[in-house]
């Protein structure tokens, strides 16, 4: 009978900081996105550039769909560092 299989535990010094980076800069660039969204569609378009009309959906979107990428690839890499 074999014993069952065990995982060895990581270094606790190994860590990846470009990881952590990402990770951490991708909830505020996130947050800054929805709140984009969300302040334009309180205000009824007027804010927060009225100029710029529905084209502040976009920008809402496009900050907020790179912190995905960005959370997505920190957390992989974070994984990466910490795999023996």
């Amino acid at each position: 009978m074999t014993a069952p299989y065990q995982a060895t535990p990581a270094p606790a010094g190994k860590v990846s900081l470009a990881g952590i980076l990402l990770a951490v800069l991708s909830v505020p660039v996130g947050l800054l996105g929805i709140a984009w969204i969300v302040v334009f569609y309180v205000s009824q378009g007027s804010l927060p550039i009225a100029a710029l009309g529905t084209w502040n959906l976009l920008i809402g979107f496009l900050l907020w769909l790179p912190s995905l990428m960005m959370l997505i690839v920190g957390i992989v890499l974070i994984v990466q560092a910490r795999r023996p």
